[in-house]
This record gives C-alpha cells, structure tokens and sequence, in this order.
C-alpha cells in the first residue's frame, strides 16, 4: 500500500515540474505549483521514513520469533531427556512424581 502510494507521489511531483517548467511566467500558478511540489515531497518523505520503520519493526519481530523457535526446541529436547529418564526409572514412585511434575510444566 506504502510503495502504491509512493508511486502515486512520485508521478504526481513529475508531472507538476513538468507543468512549471513549461509554463510561460504566470508567476501565482507557479507558486501554487511550487508549493504542491513541496507538499509531495514531504508527503513522500514522511512515507519513506514509515516504510523504514516497517521494516525495522519487522526486523525485530522476526528476530524475537527466531528466538522464540529455538527456546521452543530447547524446551521440546529437554522434555523428551526428562521421558526418557521417566520411562528408564525403577520405580522410584516419589522420583517418578517429581519428574513427571516437571514434564507437566514444560509443556
């Protein structure tokens, strides 16, 4: 929608210079013509500093989530060491207990 937008500035800054540089000294158009110019052009400076914290808000993001994952399988592979254990024990039913308590909070 950003890009869209910028495009629509962009072609429309191009066509007001256009306007400007062949018009023959009405000096009051011109001034109007100026002055949309420098509209768009803050209008278009003010999208490109939005899309640039976009994108370093989605930069963030994706780094949080990639960090999430890799908790996310650290705690998967020490649910699986803490089964095994579970499942090796001799039946030590109070170790046992304790354990599968653990398992229970990990998930």
């Amino acid at each position: 929608e950003a890009k869209t937008e910028l495009a629509t500035l962009r072609e429309q800054n191009d066509e007001l210079r256009v306007t400007v540089e062949s018009m023959d000294g009405d000096s009051g158009e011109v001034n109007q013509l100026a002055a949309e110019i420098a509209n768009l052009k803050y209008e278009l400076e003010t999208k490109v500093v939005e899309c640039q914290e976009s994108a370093a808000e989605k930069n963030r993001m994706e780094h949080e989530l990639a960090e999430a994952k890799t908790e996310l399988a650290t705690l998967r592979e020490q649910n699986d060491e803490l089964r095994v254990t579970v499942e090796s024990m001799d039946g030590d039913s109070g170790e046992v207990n304790q354990l599968a308590a653990e398992i229970a909070n990990l998930k």
